[in-house]
């Protein structure tokens, strides 16, 4: 598996900047474990789907503004992305594209 697997276009109005007003609007996708099959439900399906046994986590992590827009001093554009900070060092594991590749990241 590689990194670039990963890049692809979401178009913009796809994207949850915030939740639902109403709450039971909001949407749940769906995969049949065997068949690998998608179906698009609404969340208050949800107790409907669960069987005992079934195990359900729960995701809380808040996502930050973390894409970072710049320009090189040749004029190139760079955007980096900050993916994890590490508490005890204070630094920032970073991904980073550049119109041309960079030579070295400081």
């Amino acid at each position: 598996m590689q990194r670039a697997d990963f890049h692809f276009e979401l178009p913009d109005e796809l994207i949850a900047r915030y939740p639902s007003e109403q709450r039971s609007d909001c949407r749940l996708l769906c995969v049949d474990g065997q068949s690998g099959a998608l179906a698009h439900r609404r969340f208050p399906d949800l107790l409907d789907l669960l069987e005992p046994g079934d195990l359900l986590v729960f995701n809380d992590t808040r996502v930050i503004p973390a894409r970072l827009h710049g320009h090189k001093a040749s004029g190139g554009k760079v955007e980096m992305l900050l993916e994890r900070r590490w508490i005890a060092t204070g630094g920032w594991r970073i991904s980073a594209q550049a119109s041309r590749p960079s030579r070295a990241l400081s």
